[in-house]
């Protein structure tokens, strides 16, 4: 569920003080053994083997192996009608469906084109973008130079069902809107992944390490080695927090609970973008 009060979030490398823009994500060769989440009631829960992805610093070098590195940029979508709705009426906003696949507001167009300022001096291979309307305008406004390159990807959405502003629209009508956007990897035209019921915190979890296996092994980011990434709160906090990701000794203390802070943070790159350091390898 995207928090009342949105603003794009990008999650960045900090190198000596400074903020390099991107996260080095890399893949463990072995598979580790399965553990157990907090959130998982008992071990046969967990997928088994489950692989690894390590976070550490990123010194702003391109990674020697693509095929094993990543340096990826994270950005949460501007805020929604959705958000302004909770911000006003409260969480029972949300099962509201006049916000069913919810759009930009005024100041999250606004907030997205203040991020291209950022991401003009960045470079992006890839980009992967969620498939609702927030996270697409989103992508449109603060990543112009990956206009007809993004790839909408259903795995790094926002935690699916219950709630209608999740709800995502057909694919022939996102298409229509959105031609700066490769629609061919979703599998349905309708959103078969939605339902009444909220997707379950393991399922997300499974979603998270699922998106990192792809980063990977997916066509479009294979071979690349700067991704982006436009998504979503949920998706995020999972991910940092509870997915196949392992922080370095020099991140544990600091990444996760830098990482997505719904307080507003000050940032080095751009005052309206909390910004935290990983590494992934």
């Amino acid at each position: 569920m995207d928090g009342a009060a949105a603003s794009p979030t990008m999650i960045s490398a900090s190198v000596a003080g400074g903020v390099v823009a991107g996260v080095l994500l890399s893949r463990c060769l072995t598979p580790a053994p399965p553990a157990a989440p907090p959130h998982r009631s008992s071990q046969a829960d967990t997928p088994s083997p489950r692989h690894l992805y390590r976070c550490d610093g990123f010194d702003g070098s391109p990674p020697a192996d693509v095929r094993a590195a990543k340096v990826v940029h994270f950005i949460r979508h501007a805020q929604g009608y959705h958000n302004l709705a909770v911000a006003e009426a409260g969480e029972q906003a949300y099962t509201s469906w006049a916000l069913r696949d919810a759009r930009l507001t005024p100041k999250g167009l606004a907030q997205s084109a203040e991020v291209a300022r950022v991401t003009a001096g960045m470079r992006f291979d890839a980009l992967l973008v969620s498939p609702l309307s927030r996270t697409l305008q989103t992508a449109v406004n603060a990543v112009p130079s990956m206009r007809g390159k993004m790839i909408a990807e259903e795995l790094v959405r926002e935690r699916s069902g219950l709630n209608p502003c999740d709800f995502r629209r057909e694919k022939n009508v996102l298409a229509q809107e959105f031609p700066e956007v490769n629609f061919d990897q979703l599998s349905s035209e309708t959103d078969v992944l939605w339902s009444a019921e909220r997707e379950s915190l393991p399922a997300l979890q499974d979603r998270c390490d699922a998106f990192l296996a792809r980063l990977f092994e997916g066509f479009a980011t294979k071979d690349a080695a700067f991704v982006g990434v436009v998504t979503h709160n949920d998706f995020l906090t999972m991910l940092l927090y509870d997915s196949s990701l392992q922080y370095s000794s020099s991140l544990v203390s600091v990444a996760p609970a830098q990482a997505l802070s719904k307080r507003k943070q000050s940032c080095q790159i751009c005052p309206t973008l909390p910004v935290c350091a990983l590494v992934v390898y």
